[in-house]
């Protein structure tokens, strides 16, 4: 699962710049506190160096401040995750879909995390509702849970 989610966080992470450091951030956040964009990039960034636990901090500060950030939600998720808290990682999906309940990915990743729980029951229907909004990926999930 840490290759994937590093690659989603690469992918994310070249929207600024790749000069930036976790100083470089401790400094912005230090100088502007309020702004929660710091916090979330810099979230992004201890991330993509596997302090998963130190990026979940600062995207708990950038939920604290907007309940809505499903940016936020998705990548706090994928780092309780990979810290084995599945359950949380669960948690904010669930979130995720509160907002938006047609997020085929979001129901996929649920899927697959509670495959890894042994809830094979909600792994099923996770799996089978991302099918039907559109996840081909979800295929090989149904077939592997729920014969």
């Amino acid at each position: 699962m840490k290759k994937l989610y590093i690659l989603l966080i690469f992918n994310t992470f070249l929207c600024f710049s790749q000069s930036k450091t976790i100083y470089d951030f401790d400094k912005l956040i230090e100088s502007n506190p309020k702004d929660v964009s710091n916090y979330y990039s810099r979230g992004l960034l201890k991330a993509s160096k596997y302090d998963f636990a130190g990026a979940i901090k600062d995207f708990n500060v950038v939920i604290i401040d907007n309940k809505r950030n499903l940016e936020a939600l998705y990548n706090r998720a994928l780092s309780k995750a990979e810290l084995n808290d599945f359950t949380g990682a669960i948690a904010d999906l669930t979130t995720i879909l509160k907002f938006d309940s047609k997020k085929s990915d979001i129901y996929f990743k649920r899927s697959f995390l509670y495959a890894s729980q042994g809830n094979k029951t909600n792994a099923c229907l996770d799996a089978r509702k991302a099918y039907s909004l559109g996840s081909v990926d979800a295929k090989s999930l149904i077939n592997m849970l729920c014969n």
